[in-house]
């Protein structure tokens, strides 16, 4: 029985089928966006985060009543206003780590699909997203007080800027430390160092804050916001795929 043997052409077609049936197809842009910071989803990067959740929301209510109460204290309103940002991601941030090991979640966290890391540098990004929207509501609401005709526009949106840049920059080096050391305690460390910077500038009450709301110009506030949010989102892409190795090349 003669057998055709098949051409050099047929060959590399069938190769060429039989790798594109054994490897993924490559993803798009957008898919691979959504991929990275978005395929776990909601429930399972905040699973069993409620009571995190209710710590920071109290906090963020009297955050808000004693910069709405003691309007009249300037000094007062600009250091809770700063505080504000940094202070409810790393307050979330512990509170949540606090929780998972108290009640052992952490464990099953661990066995799930995802890595516990991954898992970890999306709740922070999306818990950085949750407090820079809080604190720009927050703005808004003092901005229209009665009492805020002795403050500017520009003041408002440099105090936002520093609050903002500022969260963005203790999430990545928190999301670093976590990464590099395994442990939560670090978090600690950086809410007592941040409250006393905060102190330090209400204490000294214009030396600083005058330095920093006017003489740096806005662009330069902008910039440094900017280039902390990239940084952050770099950092949490890098994690993502040196945890998923499905994202690797692709």
């Amino acid at each position: 029985m003669k057998i055709d043997y098949p051409s050099q052409e047929e060959i590399q077609i069938q190769c060429k089928q039989i790798l594109d049936n054994s490897l993924p197809k490559p993803m798009s842009f957008c898919e691979k966006i959504r991929k990275i910071y978005w395929e776990p989803g909601l429930p399972t990067i905040f699973y069993h985060c409620g009571s995190a959740w209710f710590i920071t929301g109290m906090v963020y209510l009297l955050v808000s009543m004693v910069c709405f109460l003691a309007w009249k204290q300037a000094k007062y309103q600009l250091f809770f206003s700063l505080l504000c940002c940094p202070l409810l991601y790393l307050v979330f941030s512990f509170a949540a780590f606090y929780m998972e090991e108290q009640t052992y979640i952490i464990e099953l966290k661990k066995t799930l699909r995802y890595s516990f890391l991954r898992i970890i540098s999306l709740r922070m990004l999306y818990t950085s997203m949750a407090a820079v929207l809080s604190d720009i509501m927050l703005l808004w609401g003092l901005q229209r007080h009665p009492a805020a005709k002795n403050f500017s526009a520009g003041e408002f949106m440099t105090i936002g800027t520093m609050g903002i840049s500022s969260m963005f920059l203790f999430a990545l080096l928190s999301l670093y430390l976590y990464y590099k050391l395994g442990s939560h305690g670090h978090l600690r460390i950086l809410l007592m160092i941040w409250i006393l910077i905060c102190s330090g500038i209400l204490l000294t009450e214009d030396n600083i804050s005058y330095h920093l709301f006017h003489h740096i110009p806005f662009a330069v506030q902008t910039a440094i916001v900017t280039c902390s949010m990239i940084a952050f989102f770099i950092y949490i892409g890098h994690i993502s795929k040196k945890t998923d190795p499905m994202l690797l090349d692709r």
